[in-house]
């Protein structure tokens, strides 16, 4: 595994299953093997692999280049992206909620629906985040990333084929 200066956590491994019945002009999905070893662990990525009915690291992925099932293939999966979206989709919001509360209790300390009211404060502002949260997503978008998509980047040369060719 290598690390590009952005945070991208490059792998490679063997195509398992192609979805081709993406909709509009989005990318197919397509679900891939990885090649992995010791390097696995404790990687930021980890949680987006899923161990399948042989313990081997899956992961389903994004493929704008357009591979076939057992092509090898290079995925590309951005390394903090899980943790930085986790924050804005859950703990953004939940701090909004708390700071909301807390103010609505200052606001309106001796009024009796006070409970109700600073919650709907709080919920107010956890609202709010919702549309910056959705900016976010749509500038990484724009940018050539998804927040949390990994992708193809490339088909690699078959190990078998390349060896015969020399």
């Amino acid at each position: 595994m290598s690390r590009a200066p952005r945070e991208i956590l490059l792998e490679e491994g063997v195509v398992m299953h192609c979805d081709r019945a993406a909709a509009g002009d989005q990318p197919a999905r397509v679900r891939v093997r990885l090649l992995a070893g010791d390097h696995c662990e404790g990687c930021p990525a980890s949680g987006l692999c899923k161990p399948d009915d042989n313990e081997r690291r899956v992961l389903d992925v994004l493929d704008p280049v357009g591979v076939a099932e057992g092509d090898r293939v290079r995925v590309a999966v951005p390394g903090g992206a899980v943790l930085r979206a986790s924050f804005l989709i859950y703990g953004l919001p939940l701090i909004l909620l708390v700071i909301g509360v807390v103010i609505g209790t200052k606001l309106w300390p001796d009024h009796g629906m006070r409970d109700l009211w600073s919650f709907l404060l709080g919920a107010g502002l956890a609202a709010a985040a919702v549309p910056f949260v959705a900016r976010l997503a749509r500038e990484a978008e724009t940018a050539g990333g998804a927040l949390l998509e990994p992708h193809v980047t490339e088909k690699l040369p078959d190990v078998v084929t390349a060896a015969a060719s020399h």
